[in-house]
């Protein structure tokens, strides 16, 4: 979606893309909260990889 959107139009949907598949997993409502509040792709994936690196962990 960067590629494709450039970075601030493709982090919108991104984001929004994110929320939806976050939604219905246990803490995912509260990591779509956080990721909204992101600004910077890097940090999106950051948050991204701890979240789903504790739910595989688990």
């Amino acid at each position: 979606m960067l590629s494709f959107y450039g970075t601030h139009v493709g982090m919108l949907n991104a984001r929004k893309h994110l929320g939806w598949y976050l939604e219905p997993l246990n803490g995912g409502r509260e990591m779509r909260n956080v990721l909204m509040r992101l600004d910077e792709p890097v940090k999106v994936i950051r948050e991204l990889n701890a979240f789903l690196g504790e739910k595989a962990a688990a």
